[in-house]
């Protein structure tokens, strides 16, 4: 089975690419190479730094005369479906070094499952060290919102934030002296030689996840009822999705207040929700006609500007594009077990999408960068 799975990369299977962390859950493996097989038409060869992040290496001293940009975020920023050379950050790199007189770094800490919870701990321990100019965060709805709180995540072998009585931040990490944590760590030097090993173990870890999922919803199907974080953009939203969302922005301000404290600007980006397709936007309304598929844009937007901080929203960006060039800019679901309970309904941006992304930023950047150097 070995051999087979090694030759052939039968289901998508390759040896486990993380590592138990005790704070975050999981990290990746340093200064190592692997292979994606999902979404794109062919399999995408990606490494790690030194530091453990899907990105080139970087100086821990930002070099003169560099603007140096961290981001924050999830599969999206992740990016493991396209090239590097074609990911939404090295375009915007390359946009805004053709022709400046000085250099632009942006800094990908991105990792598939986080949330605020996750980025927050990762600016605190992790960007803080780089002193980044700015920090941008990039938001994704149909995910986020779910994974923020223990009640409603799929994955619970992960930190939560909770809130005490007075508003304060409270960090849990109990996950470490779990059983299944403990498995976990037992288990992971097996997975990093073996690709039936780590095959065998991720199934079952999906297999539990979309256990916990189906127990969650209720057996519901989405194409009946909205999933809960879309009836947040309805006038009858579900009250624990609600309570999620709240803690969401919570921790979007204690992001922000970091950032203002170090002196670095702050961007939040608002990731599109399927509802910029037409035809997505039409099922959402036909399941209730109150749904605003720009509600997140809208609400991202008022958080930005009471923090003072900047913002992009990506939900009329994509939906523009779309209607006028008629663009795909996500993949499509592959087929894979997990996408029968993937929120997000398609896939992670593709190659059209990463350069929009890219094109945004850099004309973002280039603006906030001369004002600043």
């Amino acid at each position: 089975l070995e051999i087979i799975f090694r030759t052939t990369h039968l289901f998508g299977a390759r040896t486990s690419w993380s590592v138990p962390d005790s704070v975050l859950g999981w990290r990746f493996v340093p200064n190592s190479t692997y292979q994606n097989f999902k979404e794109n038409s062919h399999p995408v060869t990606w490494s790690t730094n030194r530091c453990g992040w899907k990105d080139k290496d970087w100086a821990l001293e930002k070099p003169k005369g560099m603007y140096r940009i961290a981001v924050l975020g999830d599969s999206f920023v992740e990016g493991m479906q396209v090239e590097d050379e074609h990911h939404f950050l090295t375009l915007a790199e390359n946009q805004l070094n053709e022709k400046s007189p000085f250099k632009f770094e942006f800094m990908n800490f991105g990792r598939s499952g986080f949330t605020q919870t996750e980025e927050l701990l990762v600016l605190q321990k992790d960007v803080l060290a780089f002193s980044p100019d700015a920090v941008m965060l990039f938001f994704f709805s149909p995910n986020d919102i779910a994974d923020v709180r223990r009640q409603t995540a799929p994955d619970i072998i992960r930190p939560f934030y909770t809130l005490s009585g007075n508003g304060k931040l409270v960090l849990n990490t109990g996950f470490k002296n779990s059983t299944a944590f403990k498995l976990k760590t037992l288990i992971a030097p097996f997975k990093h030689h073996s690709v039936f090993i780590s095959f065998l173990t991720e199934r079952l870890t999906l297999y539990r996840d979309l256990r916990r999922i189906k127990k969650l919803q209720g057996n519901t199907v989405s194409k009946i009822k909205l999933l809960p974080y879309l009836t947040l953009a309805t006038q009858k939203p579900d009250p624990g999705f609600s309570q999620n969302y709240q803690l969401n922005k919570r921790l979007i301000k204690e992001i922000a207040k970091i950032c203002k404290l170090h002196g670095m600007k702050f961007i939040l980006v608002n990731i599109a929700t399927p509802a910029y397709l037409p035809e997505m936007e039409l099922r959402y309304k036909s399941l209730d006609p109150t749904f605003d598929p720009n509600f997140f844009d809208k609400d991202m937007k008022l958080l930005a500007d009471s923090m003072g901080a900047g913002f992009i929203g990506l939900q009329n960006i994509f939906h523009d594009i779309y209607q006028k060039e008629n663009k795909d800019l996500n993949w499509e679901f592959s087929g894979n077990p997990e996408d029968r309970n993937n929120p997000m309904e398609i896939g992670h941006w593709n190659y059209e999408g990463h350069k929009l992304i890219g094109k945004i930023l850099g004309d973002k950047f280039k603006k906030e960068a001369v004002s600043s150097l």
